[in-house]
């Protein structure tokens, strides 16, 4: 998947006020200690759906469905992200559903568990996947048996969206359900994933019954901007199109194999930490292949964010080729921390929070970002409200301590200090030494600190 990352600027002093103690919360790791910088970034983001389409795509196109089509796969419009409806959370909210919102807060939570405990069976119960495939090869226009072998050959990889996710929390990630709301009349459920690195994305999805049973019918995924059964289509739609009524390895679907590989090639190299290979792989793509959504994700992936000049022509071009891609929400969360550009991450916090229905955790890494450029006046107005113990992660209580230091909240400030040594076992130096805590350091919430 595709995900933001927040991390420190080593250069600053500040980074090195603390380290994790064995007790400390997993999600919050080495690359993430210190206080009062944070920038986005996508270097070493998780590649948990490219590696699974590419999966998915060898899975189809090898599932003997080289006989029956008739002609070129047809196209079908996405499936978007409805808005929450207006009395969503009121008890006589206007529904199409039978599955109450407490139904669906249990099912949201059954998920959270599923994945920290990756138990593949019951995900596989919760997650009404050959809905989503059915869905997905609808309109290609070849016979029954034929979708019928391409969803048998799909649902063999389906489960690695789930353990993929529950590999990255076993290495002290997070997957938490963060609230249900009612769109369009039925119940969805917004998760956050966040890596051990503090990368970060969405999941959305729909909950009806499916056959009597409460499960997810949709599958947003906001790093794509896509339901994952038009994210399965558009994958598929090439290879389709270029199988043949004898199976002849055809120049169309030689092609498509080679765009595969190459593809497949450059995530391999990215997972390895080859980043300069992976663009050499980028740039002998065919152009086509170049402008593909998937091909053009890998390459921000893979462009140092340090290399600012590159990353921010990568981001550009992306933005370009997909203005109203709902993933350009997380897109111009990089690009505004980069340009130091306020408009850009007020443009992108209002994008993803019209997808995701609202979360404080978001809301607390824009406040961040914007006292890192000097407005403390627009971070102050976006996190005030917000306790980051509603959210229970640790970054999120260092977010709102980054907005304290800069408007010289120093009982904010000593509150979150308190909350991150206590609650989350975190280690720290002597904060009169510490660059940035000069104001801190001469208040009387100091020598409180001190004295703890």
């Amino acid at each position: 998947m595709l995900f933001l990352k927040f991390t420190r600027d080593p250069k600053e002093p500040s980074a090195q006020l603390y380290e994790r103690s064995a007790a400390n919360s997993p999600e919050f790791s080495r690359q993430n200690k210190g206080l009062m910088r944070f920038t986005p970034k996508c270097v070493d983001r998780q590649l948990t759906l490219p590696c699974y389409i590419l999966l998915l795509l060898v899975a189809f196109t090898a599932s003997g469905c080289g006989r029956g089509v008739q002609t070129a796969a047809a196209q079908s419009a996405p499936i978007s992200v409805p808005p929450v409806d207006p009395d969503s959370d009121s008890a006589d909210s206007k529904t199409k559903s039978s599955v109450s919102n407490e139904e669906a807060t249990t099912f949201g939570n059954d998920l959270a568990t599923v994945i920290r405990t990756k138990d593949s069976e019951k995900a596989g119960q919760l997650i009404a996947w050959r809905e989503i495939l059915k869905r997905a090869v609808a309109p290609f226009k070849v016979d029954k048996k034929t979708k019928d072998q391409l969803i048998q050959g799909a649902m063999t990889t389906v489960p690695q969206v789930t353990d993929n996710l529950s590999d990255s929390v076993a290495k002290g990630g997070s997957y938490q359900l963060v609230h249900v709301k009612r769109r369009s009349g039925y119940p969805f459920a917004l998760f956050r994933f966040l890596d051990a690195n503090g990368s970060f994305n969405y999941n959305l999805l729909r909950i009806r019954k499916v056959k009597g049973v409460v499960m997810a019918d949709q599958f947003f995924n906001a790093s794509t901007g896509e339901e994952m059964s038009d994210t399965f289509r558009n994958a598929l739609a090439p290879g389709v199109q270029s199988l043949s009524w004898v199976g002849r390895l055809t120049g169309a679907q030689k092609r498509f194999f080679e765009d595969i590989e190459a593809q497949k090639n450059m995530v391999t190299a990215i997972t390895a930490g080859k980043k300069q290979e992976a663009l050499k792989i980028y740039d002998q793509m065919r152009p086509k292949l170049k402008k593909a959504k998937l091909s053009m994700l890998y390459r921000i992936m893979a462009t140092s964010v340090e290399d600012e000049a590159a990353y921010a022509t990568a981001v550009d071009e992306y933005l370009e080729a997909f203005p109203d891609d709902a993933a350009v929400g997380l897109i111009t969360l990089d690009a505004g921390a980069i340009r130091k550009d306020a408009d850009l991450l007020i443009k992108s916090h209002q994008s993803l929070n019209k997808w995701t229905g609202g979360d404080p955790y978001l809301d607390l890494i824009i406040g961040a970002n914007l006292v890192a450029i000097d407005r403390n006046d627009l971070a102050v107005k976006l996190t005030k409200s917000i306790d980051p113990a509603t959210v229970g992660i640790a970054s999120a209580h260092d977010f709102k301590l980054a907005v304290g230091l800069a408007v010289k909240d120093h009982a904010e400030v000593l509150k979150q200090l308190r909350v991150l040594r206590d609650e989350f076992g975190l280690q720290f130096s002597d904060l009169s030494k510490a660059e940035g805590f000069e104001d801190f350091a001469k208040s009387p919430q100091h020598e409180q600190w001190k004295n703890d």
